[in-house]
């Protein structure tokens, strides 16, 4: 069979996934307060994103964890 139309892939694993998320989800990395430097994944178990902020009122770990 074949499909009509464009086909979407989609990765769990992939780290800009986990950007888009956090971009989605926090205020701060979406209008550009908190910069993600870098994100690591291992897919199903565990990540770890680099977070910086330009302004020194801004905690950006903080930020991202609700603190």
């Amino acid at each position: 069979q074949t499909t009509k139309g464009p086909q979407i892939y989609v990765s769990r694993s992939h780290p800009g996934l986990l950007k888009r998320l956090f971009e989605q989800e926090v205020p701060e990395i979406y209008d550009g307060t908190v910069i993600v430097k870098s994100v690591a994944r291992e897919a199903g178990d565990r990540s770890k994103i680099s977070v910086y902020s330009d302004n020194p009122d801004i905690d950006a770990v903080g930020a991202c964890v609700g603190s």
